[in-house]
């Protein structure tokens, strides 16, 4: 039987502003031997400062309400930025 070491583990944030959908995804990948969720959200804003804090190497966002869409492409396009100018 595969087992997967700290060093291949998949780091995963998910992101969804509906619980029902966030909880299932969160169960579903918590079976996977090689993921490690790191953090999950709801919020947008919230889901730019966990990408910061945590660096994971996928960040799934299943689905976000318009307004919690725009502000997530917002600070993520501003992180961006900030990250380039400081280079």
């Amino acid at each position: 039987m595969y087992t997967a070491d700290e060093s291949s583990m998949i780091s995963v944030l998910i992101v969804d502003d509906h619980p029902l959908a966030l909880d299932a995804l969160r169960g579903y990948l918590q079976t996977a031997e090689d993921i490690e969720i790191v953090s999950c959200t709801g919020d947008g804003t919230e889901a730019v400062a966990l990408v910061q804090e945590h660096v994971p190497d996928v960040v799934q966002k299943l689905h976000l309400s318009d307004r919690t869409q725009a502000r997530f492409w917002a600070l993520q396009h501003r992180s961006e930025e900030e990250a380039e100018a400081t280079g």
